[in-house]
């Protein structure tokens, strides 16, 4: 009996082309400055911040309101150092006003899943399907395992 092809991974599936290749270098390079950005800000701004992208050589940070904004433009000098030693040559670092996207509604955030049976079976059989390592089989699994 022949085998299944392997699931591809995220990796392999944003080389298929080069404009998914692109973003993910980018997010990539995004997650890294954040990385940077966390360790050089103090904690109590860390909070209401952090690093939204990078446009050529310059540093987009978005801040959860204008207080926060204002202090995070006083350590700018501070940051473009920081970045610098990380090897990352800024020309601009902006700090704009972005609030923060407000938890949603307990009674949103609780609710519970209800699938049809008939689904369920569906569900369950595709996920039957997969290889046997594959993550969209172990994630469907547990979805009707836990669907009322």
């Amino acid at each position: 009996m022949a085998s299944r092809p392997r699931t591809p991974t995220l990796d392999r599936f944003l080389g298929l082309s080069p404009e998914l290749a692109a973003l993910s270098v980018h997010a990539a390079r995004l997650a890294r400055l954040q990385d940077i950005y966390s360790r050089c800000v103090p904690p109590h701004l860390l909070e209401g911040s952090g690093v939204a992208n990078l446009k050529l050589e310059t540093l987009i940070i978005h801040a959860a309101n204008a207080a926060v904004a204002t202090k995070l433009k006083q350590l700018v000098p501070r940051f473009k150092a920081e970045f610098l030693r990380a090897g990352f040559e800024l020309t601009d670092i902006q700090c704009k006003v972005q609030p923060l996207r407000p938890e949603p509604p307990p009674w949103i955030s609780g609710r519970e899943a209800h699938v049809s049976d008939g689904a369920k079976r569906m569900l369950a059989d595709f996920g039957a399907s997969l290889a046997a390592d594959s993550p969209l089989r172990a994630a469907l699994k547990r979805f009707v395992d836990h669907t009322g």
